[in-house]
This record gives structure tokens, sequence and C-alpha cells, in this order.
């Protein structure tokens, strides 16, 4: 890992002058780093039957984390390419990060892309000029997807996803996988996020031997629809100086179900009221008729 400050070296009389919370923010270093290759499928039956969520079912990306305001930008860096990063994000403890993401594109275009064997650079900067530039390199391994199969949900946990009521606590059962010989370990990650609401209700990991998840109830509510994801994550490990590093080949499945009845949304109110009263019109004019030939006979 390389520091540069980008601007020209200050004498040392002037640099113990600066203030103990300039000095604190020089020293601010990056949590972790990490890059990924990942391919998505769909579970479509409790056979465990899945399939490629589209041709373009690849997704390539670059990130690292740190604590909240250290950095604020950045780009990542590969041969002769340089891509800034375009989102950010959150890792499960909580810090912020930056990275570069690409949209799902096929596997021969991630490959021709973002080539394996290969150091990518992740360029931090912080706009406030407290921190330094820093530069974290992470080496991507060829693809580590030997002996990993592709995840899916077992039959019975299928089963329950697809006939999950409102409020309902839940059980997930999965199935362990091998680590590829290449790697140096395996975590299994699930995530279920509402898709109706745009959030993600549930996330948690283990190692690549867990098999079951228990999801709390109250969760699930009815009428909306969910996305449980499954994913295999074979890793090579590392650090640059004091950032852990990680590089990650991973599959992952997705079951999308939904959950039935719930609360019709106002303009859904207002419809119904407006159909019932409509309704209730034909009702009284047909009263109304009937009542008038009855006091002509």
């Amino acid at each position: 890992m390389t520091l540069r400050s980008g601007r020209a070296a200050l004498v040392l009389g002037m640099a113990a002058l600066m203030s103990p919370l300039m000095a604190t923010g020089a020293r601010a270093v990056p949590v972790s780093a990490d890059i990924g290759k990942n391919l998505e499928y769909l579970q479509v039956d409790n056979a465990g039957t899945t399939v490629p969520i589209g041709p373009s079912n690849a997704f390539f990306f670059a990130r690292t984390f740190y604590a909240t305001g250290d950095y604020d930008g950045g780009n990542l860096q590969f041969d002769s390419t340089t891509l800034n990063f375009n989102s950010t994000s959150t890792d499960c403890c909580g810090h912020t990060g930056v990275q570069y993401g690409t949209t799902f594109i096929t596997k021969a275009q991630m490959d021709a892309d973002f080539p394996t064997s290969t150091v990518y650079t992740l360029h931090l900067t912080d706009s406030t000029h407290v921190n330094p530039d820093v530069d974290i390199q992470v080496n991507l391994p060829p693809d580590l997807y030997n002996t990993t199969p592709v995840p899916t949900f077992t039959s019975a946990s299928f089963d329950a996803l697809n006939g999950l009521t409102p409020g309902q606590a839940l059980t997930v059962f999965t199935d362990p996988f091998t680590v590829d010989a290449n790697a140096t370990g395996g975590q299994t990650f699930l995530s279920i996020f509402d898709i109706t609401d745009g959030t993600n209700i549930y996330s948690d990991f283990g190692t690549n031997t867990r098999a079951s998840w228990d999801i709390g109830s109250g969760l699930f509510l009815a009428g909306h629809q969910y996305e449980a994801q499954l994913i295999y994550d074979n890793l090579v490990q590392g650090s640059d100086g004091l950032v852990p590093t990680t590089a990650r080949s991973d599959l992952r499945t997705d079951v999308i179900f939904s959950l039935p009845g719930g609360v019709p949304e106002p303009a859904s109110w207002a419809m119904l009221l407006i159909g019932l009263g409509a309704v209730g019109a034909g009702i009284r004019s047909a009263r109304y008729k009937t009542a008038g030939r009855l006091a002509k006979i």
C-alpha cells in the first residue's frame, strides 16, 4: 500500500504545528478492500433446478471500506484502465465504502474486461485533504469455481419460502459447499430483500459448512414480494500493508416469492369505494324502478 499526498512535502517545523485532529486524520487507514467476480442464477423449483438470470448474469465489483468521513472518492486502476468508483455501500460493521461495480454483463464480457491474474489498484481520495490518498493493491486470481456447485435451497426450504405467511418465523436449510482447491477459504451468505419496499430485511453469513438459517418472526409482510439470495463465496485472503484484502469468486442463486393478502394502498381504497358507490347506486336505482312498477299494478 502506498500513500500519496499530492502536495509538496512540509518541513518538520510546520508538521509539528499541525493539530492532533489533523494528525489523527492523516493516519486514517481503510479497514478492508475486496474485488470479486460473480455469476447469478435463479432457482425455479424445489428439485433445485437453476437457470442463469439471463444471458447477462455476470457482475464485477471492487470496493473498499473505511471509517465514516475518512475518504469520499477514488478510482479503480488495472493495466492501462482507470474506472471511477460509481456507488457507495456499507459493510456488516457499519463502515462506509466506495465501489466500482458493473451492471449485469455476460461472463465472456466480464472475463475480457476484467482479466484474472491481474493486480487491481483501488485508489482512495479525500476531498477535504485531511487524509493523504491511498492505493490498495489486490490480485484477482483465476476463477475459483471448479469445485463449487451452484447454490440451491433445499426442497423443504424452497417450499417453505413459497408457502410463507405474513409474520411467520422461518428456518431455511441450504447445502454446504466444497471450497475451490486454489482458494484460502469459503463463506456462505444469505440475504433477503423486500422488493416491494426496496429494503434488505435479513443478512447473515457463515463458513462453507453452514446449513441452516433462522429468520425471526414479524419480518415478512402481507402482499409483499421478496428475493432470497444465497451466495457461495470462494476467497483468496491477503493484505496490503495494514489493509486486509480479499479476492472473491461468487456463485449466487435467487428465489423470488410473494406473500398473500395485504392492505390496499390509499389509491386502491379510493377505487374500491368508487366501485362500491357505483354498485350501491345501481342497486338503489333498481329498487326505485321496481317500487314504481309495483305502484302501477
